[in-house]
């Protein structure tokens, strides 16, 4: 059964339902049940491949900035976030840096 979102045209109000069917007429505000109600366009989540994922990551690597330390930690924490591994400020430095006594996960 979907969720959907509506919105009240007297009160203003958003409100979400789950809704049996498709064809069911959109029930009353939950706020003011007015029946003077919307539904709206909901946003929707697409999950990405591990490939899809990896290939974003490689693009912004090729048009990365190397000169710019900001941009390169920022794409260091992105980067970290994408691929679920936490990374913290004191590695992106030490990355930065050229420090190669890390914590000896390098290959």
């Amino acid at each position: 059964m979907p969720i959907y979102e509506y919105k009240c045209t007297d009160c203003h109000r958003k409100f979400s339902r789950l809704v049996g069917s498709i064809d069911a007429p959109p029930p009353p505000c939950k706020y003011c049940s007015s029946s003077h109600v919307a539904r709206l366009i909901s946003r929707f989540a697409r999950h990405k491949s591990e490939e899809d994922t990896l290939d974003g990551l490689a693009e912004k690597l090729e048009t990365a900035d190397e000169s710019n330390p900001t941009a390169l930690r920022q794409m260091a924490k992105e980067m970290s976030n994408e691929l679920g591994e936490e990374i913290s400020d004191e590695e992106i430095e030490s990355i930065l840096e050229g420090d190669d006594t890390g914590s000896g996960d390098e290959v």
